[in-house]
Formats: structure tokens, sequence, C-alpha cells
């Protein structure tokens, strides 16, 4: 987002930006609800979930979300709202702003942690929304993508291994609180803190890394990157209803019950879940880009200016 608005200005073009963040979230994943809906047509899942929440992605609860994983989703939203506002100030000063935001972060999660306890397993699920959403350690990976950005217009990293190294000890360390300090897991939500240090440093070193890397021109299987790098945002969507169709049909169990060859069997699962997504984003995913890239063309730009848009593939991932 630093990246690609770098240019962005003025109220239409914060306008446009919204309509380009929006427009980019909500068609595909409405296309996945509605194959929720058929899936789960007669059954409790559909009973239960918040439709309409779901759909605009409002819940607070994420038993009522009709797709669990879309949870990060509203992350997405709530920061895109963020760097709209952002859009709205020189650039110079917004780097400020973001550094300024990071501190009234870390200082609100201070005080809810010291003062509140918000991340002890009774008091966790009766805690204002204030301290787990709005003010949550998860917006900080977004800043700590910003900062990535900001970084390279400055600088370079001269030498990858000290980075690689620290990545592999923040990976053994997550590990190692996971399976002997903590009872459960990072991915629960009362370990978002320690998830965030461990792991959200843990990505953005990765994500520096490979921007150095593709800086320097070294690209790891760059077409199949590229492709799995398009379908993304397909398969965050679709590898959970994937795997449960995978588990309706009896696949995951017979699976499970083939003792020599279960890994063999999930690396299967994977294989069909990746070729599934490739189609996906290409028959449904990249139409619907399309799209919108066509009505945005209309909405913000007369018919001089849509030239520049004809040669350019895929310019909102």
């Amino acid at each position: 987002m630093w990246y690609s608005t770098q240019h962005t200005h003025g109220l239409k073009g914060i306008l446009e930006f919204i309509y380009a963040r929006l427009t980019r979230i909500y068609p595909l994943y409405w296309s996945f609800l509605f194959l929720l809906i058929l899936l789960y047509w007669g059954k409790k899942q559909l009973e239960n979930a918040d439709i309409v929440s779901s759909f605009l992605l409002t819940t607070s609860s994420l038993g009522d979300m009709l797709l669990p994983v879309a949870w990060t989703l509203q992350y997405e939203l709530y920061f895109y709202l963020f760097f709209a506002l952002l859009l709205a100030i020189p650039r110079k000063y917004q780097i400020k702003m973001l550094f300024i935001a990071l501190f009234v972060i870390v200082t609100v999660q201070l005080y809810a942690i010291l003062f509140l306890d918000i991340y002890n397993k009774e008091h966790f699920y009766t805690v204002s929304r204030l301290y787990l959403f709005w003010f949550s350690p998860i917006v900080i990976e977004f800043f700590l993508g910003v900062f990535v950005a900001y970084f390279f217009e400055y600088a370079r990293i001269r030498y990858l291994t000290p980075i690689v190294v620290l990545i592999l000890l923040l990976l053994i360390s997550a590990l190692y609180y996971q399976n002997y300090k903590i009872v459960g897991s990072l991915e629960q939500g009362y370990y978002t803190p320690q998830r965030v240090l461990f792991l959200g440093t843990l990505s953005m070193l990765l994500v520096a890394c490979m921007v150095e890397l593709n800086k320097r021109e070294i690209r790891i299987l760059p077409k199949i990157a590229n492709s799995l790098g398009n379908a993304s945002y397909s398969l965050y969507l679709s590898h959970t209803i994937l795997l449960y169709l995978a588990y309706k049909t009896g696949v995951r169990n017979t699976i499970e019950d083939l003792d020599g060859y279960h890994e063999v069997g999930m690396f299967l699962i994977i294989g069909i879940i990746i070729v599934y997504t490739l189609f996906h984003y290409k028959y449904i995913e990249l139409p619907l880009l399309k799209l919108s890239k066509h009505m945005r063309q209309k909405l913000f730009y007369t018919s001089k200016h849509t030239h520049k848009y004809k040669n350019v593939k895929n310019i909102d991932n």
C-alpha cells in the first residue's frame, strides 16, 4: 500500500483508492460465501451464522461468521480505512503519523495487559473490542509492512545471512514457546501479543529478504511464484472450504487411515486445493477484477485517460 499509493493524493485519489480496495475484497469473498450457503443449506452452520454481518464483514464474533477464516479481512478493511485517512495528509508527514499511531497502539496494549489483564482466558471473551480489534497488536503487522517499504526507499539490505539466521531463531523460539511455555497454540486469540512478536517480526524480515532478492534479480521459481501470488487471495478463501469437502466426502478420513501414506495424502489434498485455486482465479477472480477495473475507469476517468490501463495486468494485486 505504501508503494502503490506514493502518487495518490486529493479527494479523487482517495475515493479511487477506497473503491479499488473494497472491490478487491468483497466480490471474490462473496463468491465463496454463496458457495458456502449452497454447501451448508439446511445445516446448522447456516442457522448459527449471522449472514448479513458475514457478507458485510461487520460481525465481532468469530462464531457468527459463515467463513471464519475471513476474520482477518476485517483487519484489512480497518487498515484500508486508516490508510485512506493517511492519504489526506502530505506524503512527508505520513510516516510520522504511522509512528505516532504505532506508539498509541503499543501504549494502549501495555495498559490493557498490565492493568486489565485482557489476555487472561477468564477475561478475554468479555473484553471490549476497543482493545482486541481497534488497538490490537495485529494492526502493528500492517505497519511493519509499511516500514519495510519505507526502508527500501532509502536503503538496501547489505548482508542477508544475519537476517536469515534471525528468521530461523525467531521460528525456533516461536515453536519452543508454543510447545513448552503455553497451553494451546499461538493461533489462539489470547496469545496474540506473543504471536505478533514472534511471527509478525519473522514475517516482516522474510518479506524484506524477498524484496532484497527481487532487487538483486534473484527470483525463486518466478513463474510458479507469480501464479500462486496472483491466486493467493482465492487460495486463502477457498482452502478451508475444500478441506471441509474433503472431510465430508470421506477423503480426509481415508488418508488418516493410511499409516505410511498420511503425509503423501495430505500433499495430494494440498495439490488439489492449489489446482482448484488457480482455476478459480482464472475463471472467477480475474473476470471480477477486470469488471471492477472497467467500472473504476468509468467512475474516475474520462475516455481520453483510460488508455493507460489497457496493458496493465493485476494492478490491484
